[in-house]
């Protein structure tokens, strides 16, 4: 993998900690990392502005607005010279004709035409219709002038003419509109002469053949409208109630018939209860409720218990009174059954019991018994059912009647309509043969003036719409480009996030005392936010301080520069005097131990695996740095490790060095990043200038979801642009202007991609 020192994003710098603030599109929820107690702490949160429409158009237009306005004035002159010469002046020329609205009248007073603005809306309708524009074509006046060519030479010439009646007058204008100045006139006094000659009469020949013709549409409707009411009369005569509304009469015959039948059909099933010898017997209970001398005989038979039971309490069972009381008893009792018998064989328990009534056959309710009478029972179904048919006969008979009332009522409604319109479509056509008006031409077409003159308008509108369309395709292409191009982007994308500093854009071969110089400032100014950052999160002490020592620094994609940064770092927190260890975790480039010119077969796997690091840890030429190289680890041996382990080897380092700095693979496509950015206590992302913003997206959404705490993002190959809005940018004049451009004389760090790391290394010794 090619391991770029250029590289690197997000969050704008200082936020949450005396910088500027941060530029974002508006307040997020607080990210795992940005959590009270979390590693960076509450301070670590940065405060975010709410993203307005201009600060969009500018993160779109940055960097392109040469380009755009260049484009924009070509295209503003380009569309301006277009819509000018794309128009043409135009002349036009008015007739005026005058139709009068007066009658004139043998007695001298004058009578106003009626309808007259119908009138005048058909004289209108006449200048403008197709026979008459053919006509005023074939003029010999004007065809010496112009000849339309085309299939319908007349539409071409109805489209510039307009025919207009003066409002509140008795004039009408016409009015024809063209390039050629000499035409407007002519084309004018060839359509009002036409209509003088031609249409200012009504033919007559017409309008009596449609007068003729609404007067048999007429004469036909006050016919069938005849016929429909003498209909409604028989149908009335017919019913026999003088009304043409049998709606009423109708559904009581249909209520009737319902009950008819609803009785035949119980009557029915009672014959065959009868029959069948299923019927119920009546109880005395029963024939009590229904018969007043049974009522009588049981409330006498319990008076006799009651003044029975009462005795029974102080006489003795042998006494006069008790002895003739039970036999009264016993009688009393004998009587029921008998009456009791007497009833059952003359009537058993119905649920409905009507008879027929002896004046008109009617049922008649009466209590729930039934009569043993089989040959009643049949009678009472015969007569429901023929009361029941008849009803029905008389409902169908009045349905017909309605139904042809109702049809008749229709016939009279629509030729009422259609003898209203023949009136008023004859009242129109008596006034077009009566009430013609007189036709004043009052002028046949004045001098052409200029009518319309678009040059400037519609050049002033290419003018405007060549400018915004190369700007337009700008802000498109701005929407197209997902890639981070400024480091304050990176920060305005991702809210709550500290950006912890920018790296310029260095040669691998630096030679330039000045860019060195810029380099190890950045660098040191990003290992002052770390420290700065940990020691804002100490609620808890000191102690709490101490273990804030060890990071891990990764990246969304290969070739992000987080090598270059992790070994830069280590040398910056090394040239403050404090102790620190470089730990090569990534597994599948190994670029830590290739920089640092580091040759062992062992390293970071035995560490692990032997639960012991100092023997695999190896010293430097630079003090205060020792590193755990990767030794013979590779990718596929990233499945080996556990979380458990990799914080044993992490604490043990704690315990001998102060800051440990840890480069792993990028945080997407390896094992051993999640793992090792999830027990570190800060991890540092580096995001290139060119960076796509989804993956880095979703590499923030990764380290979430893992719980790491995310100390901040360092923006990589930097413009000098991003360097002139940075901090960093203000101390510039404070360094050296010709530093040490020596060797560190410790014979590493001279691999591939190392400007950073020695501009750092060359900073520390001068």
């Amino acid at each position: 993998m090619n391991r770029d020192n250029r590289e690197f994003q997000l969050a704008p710098f200082g936020a949450g900690h005396g910088g500027p603030p941060a530029y974002g599109y508006g307040a997020a929820p607080l990210a795992p990392w940005e959590q009270a107690g979390g590693a960076m702490g509450p301070a670590s949160a940065a405060v975010t502005v709410p993203e307005t429409p201009l600060r969009k158009i500018h993160r779109l237009m940055r960097g392109r607005y040469a380009l755009a306005v260049f484009l924009a004035l070509l295209g503003a002159a380009a569309g301006g010279i277009a819509g000018f010469v794309s128009q043409k002046p135009q002349y036009s020329s008015t007739g005026i004709i005058s139709i009068s609205g007066l009658i004139p009248s043998p007695d001298h007073r004058d009578v106003l035409i009626q309808m007259y603005g119908q009138h005048m809306a058909r004289q209108v309708a006449w200048l403008t219709s197709e026979r008459l524009l053919k006509m005023a074509l074939d003029r010999p006046d004007f065809k010496n002038v112009k000849q339309i060519a085309g299939p319908e030479p007349w539409k071409e010439f109805s489209e510039n003419l307009k025919v207009v009646q003066v409002r509140n007058t008795d004039q009408i204008t016409v009015t024809y509109t063209d390039l050629d100045p000499a035409v407007a006139p002519l084309a004018v006094k060839a359509v009002i002469r036409t209509y003088n000659d031609h249409f200012k009469g009504t033919d007559l020949d017409f309008v009596k053949r449609k007068a003729d013709y609404w007067d048999g549409v007429r004469d036909e409707a006050n016919r069938q409208i005849a016929l429909a009411r003498k209909r409604i009369a028989e149908c009335k005569a017919q019913s026999g109630w003088g009304t043409d509304d049998l709606t009423t009469l109708i559904k009581t015959q249909q209520e009737e018939q319902i009950r008819f039948t609803r009785q035949a059909m119980m009557f029915k099933q009672q014959l065959e209860i009868l029959e069948s010898g299923k019927a119920p017997e009546l109880s005395v209970d029963d024939i009590a409720r229904m018969d007043p001398a049974m009522q009588a005989k049981v409330q006498r038979r319990e008076t006799v218990k009651t003044e029975l039971a009462r005795l029974s309490i102080t006489l003795l069972p042998e006494h006069r009174s008790i002895v003739t009381l039970k036999k009264e008893l016993l009688s009393v009792d004998q009587e029921i059954e008998q009456a009791a018998d007497a009833f059952r064989k003359k009537w058993v328990l119905g649920d409905f019991m009507p008879s027929p009534s002896a004046e008109n056959g009617a049922a008649q309710q009466h209590a729930p018994l039934m009569s043993r009478n089989t040959e009643q029972l049949k009678s009472w179904v015969a007569t429901s059912e023929k009361q029941a048919a008849e009803n029905k006969r008389l409902t169908e008979f009045y349905g017909d009647l309605q139904s042809q009332i109702n049809d008749a009522k229709t016939v009279i409604a629509d030729q009422t309509d259609k003898l209203k319109q023949g009136q008023a479509e004859l009242d129109r056509l008596r006034f077009m043969q009566e009430s013609v008006g007189d036709v004043t031409i009052i002028s046949e077409g004045n001098a052409p003036v200029l009518s319309t003159d678009n040059r400037i308008k519609i050049g002033a509108l290419g003018f405007l719409g060549g400018g915004a369309l190369p700007i337009g395709l700008m802000l498109l292409v701005g929407l197209m480009d997902r890639r981070y191009r400024y480091s304050d982007e990176a920060g305005g994308d991702v809210s709550g996030i500290t950006l912890l500093g920018i790296l310029p854009n260095l040669p691998d071969r630096l030679s330039d005392p000045e860019q060195a110089a810029i380099a190890a400032h950045c660098v040191h100014q990003i290992r002052t936010m770390l420290q700065i950052n940990g020691s804002a999160i100490g609620a808890a002490g000191p102690e709490a301080n101490e273990d804030r020592r060890v990071f891990a620094v990764t990246s969304a994609a290969p070739g992000d520069g987080k090598t270059s940064l992790t070994l830069a770092l280590g040398l910056s927190y090394a040239a403050c005097g404090t102790r620190t260890l470089l730990i090569d975790c990534d597994l599948v480039g190994g670029g830590l131990t290739s920089r640092m010119n580091v040759h062992a077969t062992e390293g970071v796997l035995e560490a692990i695996t032997d639960r012991s690091l100092l023997p695999y840890v190896r010293t430097t030429d630079i003090a205060d740095v020792s590193i755990l190289p990767v030794g013979a680890a590779r990718g596929h041996h990233a499945s080996t490790l556990s979380p458990g382990a990799l914080r044993r080897l992490i604490n043990e380092a704690k315990q001998n060095f102060e800051v440990i700095m840890i480069d792993t693979g990028p945080i997407l496509g390896s094992i051993e990043a999640s793992l090792v950015c999830a027990a570190a206590d800060g991890v540092v992302l580096t995001v290139a200038r060119g960076q796509q913003r989804p993956m880095v997206e979703k590499a923030l959404g990764h380290l979430a979801a893992i719980g790491a705490r995310l100390a901040g993002v360092v923006f990589n190959r930097a413009q000098s642009s991003d360097f002139e809005r940075s901090i960093s940018g203000m101390s510039m004049r404070s360094i050296a202007r010709h530093p040490s451009t020596n060797g560190n004389g410790n014979g590493n760090g001279h691999g591939n991609g190392m400007a950073v790391a020695r501009a750092v290394a060359g900073e520390g010794k001068r």
